[in-house]
Parts: C-alpha cells; structure tokens; sequence
C-alpha cells in the first residue's frame, strides 16, 4: 500500500504513514456522524463517540499496514540480496567475457545498420557532469547506444563494477517493439535482452524478486 510502484523510487519514512494514517482517520471523523445520524442515530451526540472510535481504528489499521509493508519490502530485499549467487573467480572472468563480446556484438549490428555516427556528440560528457540524465534526453536511442550506455557498460565490465541491474532491453522494446514495430532492429533489441540476461545474472539479480533499479542512466 505505501510502496511506491516506480522502480527504483524510496520508501516513504514513518512521518509520511503517519501522516496518511491521520488524514483517513479525519476523513473517517467528518464522514460518519451526518452518516450515522440519517441512518437512525438520535443526535449527534450519540454518533460522535462512534465516528471518533472508527477514526481511531481507521489510523490504526492504516499505520499497521503500513509498517507490514515496509518490513515486508525490507526482508525481500535482505533476502534477495542473501541468495545471490557467490561466482568462482574463473565464472567471473568467462561471464565478463561474454558480456564484453555482446557489447562487442552491439557495436557491430549498429555499424551494419549504419545507426553509428563517426563524429557523434559528446554525450558521454554530458552524462558525466549531470547535464544528460537519461536516454530520452539524448537526440535519438542509437545515439546513446553508442556514447553512453557502451562506453560505460563496457568500463563497469572491465573493472568488475556492474550496476545492481541491467534494462537496456526495455529500453530497446520501447523503442522498436512498442509503440511501432520496427523490423530491421530486432536482431539489435536481442542482443541488448542477451546482455541484460548475462548482466543480471553476474550480479545475481532476479526481476521477480528484488525491485527493478537501472543504472546505466
């Protein structure tokens, strides 16, 4: 009920519960006694206690579910992140390999689709100092295919420093495969689903059970 549907957006602190859990209560407050009274009570003596008693309850019940919620969330995390996999150093090695070998692969379907610019922008610059924060900032998708999201995935691979997801084929379904099917990309948005798939599995990250969070920006 108070987690919040974005992925990769914080939890609510206990004042923002708090807060919810009061306003129902009042809500609950200044609806029931007109309620009460045209249902059969006698006076709006007799349905204040009632309509005061049913708020309290109603903030109770909110604040609970509220702090289930969050301790639910919190244990899912805790536990996700204890059943991921311990790699072998030479897993390591060979699953790096295979990821840098699909960027690889990236590249060269974008340069076959001559969807690569010699003289590109500087996105990546951008990137870095905040100015740029997401693909759909960039002047095209391809365009931050090839000065963000390689450059930096190809980095993170070599220095063993991979982001606690990969969504790139997301991003890519969004693009070709949404709004308007675009035939001559498939090959392209299967090689981004591969690499999310080897990324998410190096890091041993599940969709179906920690909360979706990209980094590639």
């Amino acid at each position: 009920m108070f987690i919040p549907q974005v992925p990769g957006a914080p939890r609510p602190r206990f004042r923002r519960v708090l807060k919810i859990a009061l306003g129902a209560a009042l809500a609950v407050l200044l609806m029931l006694p007109p309620l009460l009274v045209f249902s059969g009570a006698d006076t709006w003596d007799h349905a204040l206690p009632f309509s005061a008693l049913a708020g309290m309850g109603t903030a109770v019940l909110v604040a609970l579910m509220g702090g289930i919620s969050a301790l639910v969330m919190r244990e899912g995390t805790a536990g996700a992140a204890a059943r991921r996999p311990r790699r072998k150093p030479a897993d390591s090695a060979r699953l790096r390999a295979e990821m840098a070998a699909t960027l690889d692969a990236v590249e060269t379907e974008l340069r076959r689709l001559r969807w690569w610019q010699a003289d590109p922008p500087p996105l990546l610059e951008r990137f870095r100092s905040g100015e740029l924060c997401d693909f759909t900032q960039a002047p095209s998708f391809e365009l931050w295919l090839q000065c963000v999201l390689l450059p930096n995935a190809r980095q993170a691979v070599a220095e063993d420093a991979m982001p606690e997801s990969s969504g790139v084929g997301v991003m890519a379904m969004r693009e070709y495969d949404c709004h308007s099917y675009v035939e001559e990309a498939q090959p392209l948005l299967s090689l981004l689903n591969r690499f999310d798939a080897q990324a998410n599995a190096y890091v041993g990250f599940d969709p179906l059970v920690t909360p979706y969070v990209q980094r590639w920006s």
